[in-house]
């Protein structure tokens, strides 16, 4: 069993991968769920609800860190990171940091997903499921779908980078009609600070024991532009997080060869399918 992890590339520049290993589980985690609905009742008691963005709202807690303040202050460089508006990913078990795009679009009841190749495997390492692991499936707004499933068995070749067929120990509850993302429930691998910025995620007792408490958001609309059989996003159609001016193709993955290819600094143009990642010498003003 591994331990809670964060994964960020830290901005400017973007070029590095940065894993933040905590050394130990975490003392406390919960979310809830950001909502915007609007609910209206008629004369006769009819009930309507127009149900329109959700995402999820994580906090991150661990009292009296193991590694005091050496990993406080590695802590405070992603919190830099994040009051700047840029992203990070987050597991609670970096041996379970999986997340799959559902290729197919299974029924209410069927026990078997397809899924595709992991796109955040460069950031996370090859991570697949194992036995009775928790999967959160989740649907894209508007009106996202979230349900949780365990994990049973995989039919035929399974692979991070191609994926394959999940079985799963009970059927689902929703039918799909749209693309889904299959992940460890406790990873999140697109968070975002949306609030409390300037709040130090950092508290000490004497200047000896060091604390973490954080409060992230899940950017929904990068989090599913990573999904290769997204046509466009019922939210927003463009997404661009990169320096002004700059187009940057889509990638399969993170991590790769180029500063570019990194979530923060992806053109959220939503095509098709992912594209391979162009050669650094066609950006020299990346160089």
């Amino acid at each position: 069993m591994g331990n809670a992890a964060f994964y960020f590339y830290p901005e400017p520049n973007g070029a590095r991968l940065v894993t933040i290993d905590l050394g130990e589980r975490l003392g406390e985690l919960f979310f809830d769920f950001d909502i915007e609905e609007s609910t209206s009742t008629t004369m006769t008691g009819g009930v309507y609800r127009t149900f329109m963005m959700q995402r999820q709202v994580i906090t991150i807690q661990r009292d009296r860190l193991k590694l005091k303040e050496d990993m406080a202050n590695k802590l405070r460089a992603l919190e830099s990171h994040l009051n700047r508006g840029f992203s990070c990913g987050f597991t609670t078990d970096t041996d379970k940091s999986f997340c799959f795009p559902v290729s197919n679009f299974p029924y209410t009841g069927d026990s078997s997903v397809q899924v595709l190749g992991d796109p955040f495997r460069n950031m996370t390492g090859s991570k697949l499921p194992v036995l009775d692991d928790y999967c959160a499936i989740e649907t894209p707004n508007i009106a996202a779908t979230y349900e949780i499933g365990k994990y049973a068995s995989t039919s035929g070749t399974f692979t991070s980078g191609n994926g394959g067929t999940i079985n799963l120990a009970d059927g689902l509850n929703f039918s799909y009609d749209r693309p889904a993302f299959l992940r460890y429930y406790r990873f999140w691998p697109t968070l975002k600070r949306a609030d409390s910025i300037g709040e130090s995620i950092i508290t000490n007792e004497n200047g000896i024991l060091f604390s973490l408490s954080i409060r992230l958001v899940v950017d929904t609309s990068l989090y599913f532009s990573f999904h290769p059989l997204l046509t466009g996003d019922e939210g927003t159609i463009t997404y661009n997080l990169g320096a002004t001016g700059e187009i940057v193709p889509r990638e399969t993955t993170f991590g790769g060869q180029a500063a570019l290819n990194t979530p923060d600094r992806i053109h959220r143009d939503i095509d098709s399918g992912l594209e391979p990642f162009p050669r650094h010498d066609l950006y020299p003003h990346r160089q």
